[in-house]
């Protein structure tokens, strides 16, 4: 959702084309499974980078969304996206972190805890094929654990 108020389109660059996001691709989890059967990327090419800064109008309207939320009780734990650990390094956008603390939802850890090995890379460098699923899956509960 972040992403299509940010860059208008949920696509996502792969070689020799666009992978389309469609409902029937996410498991009941709302993972996006659909790409697992497919060909490893990451054998053939290297991530596309992305220095796109978030629009003012966006980080404002996550925040509004946010506190809808938190006045029906929910418990909001801002996480930073995954991502690959060459790609963390090299490319990390600051500006969104900002962002994030300027409207009061800082990250609950820094973003390179989330990255996980280049080996998990599927098309771009913040999308996992399954194995780096499931070790963001393993460090998420680790920090809803830490925060309970």
């Amino acid at each position: 959702m972040f992403k299509y108020r940010s860059f208008h389109s949920f696509d996502s660059p792969v070689n020799n084309g666009y992978y389309r996001y469609v409902k029937s691709g996410f498991n009941e989890y709302g993972d996006e499974v659909s790409h697992w059967t497919l060909p490893d990327y990451a054998k053939y090419s290297k991530p596309r980078v992305r220095n796109d800064k978030p629009e003012e109008k966006t980080i404002k309207w996550f925040a509004k969304y946010i506190k809808k939320f938190e006045q029906k009780g929910v418990k909001v734990v801002n996480m930073p996206p995954v991502c690959l650990e060459s790609y963390c390094e090299r490319v990390h956008n600051n500006s969104v972190d900002s962002a994030m603390l300027q409207i009061g939802y800082p990250y609950v850890v820094e973003p390179k805890f989330m990255a996980v090995d280049d080996s998990c890379w599927y098309n771009c460098g913040y999308h996992i094929n399954k194995h780096g699923v499931d070790q963001n899956t393993q460090k998420i509960i680790a920090i809803l654990k830490q925060l309970k």
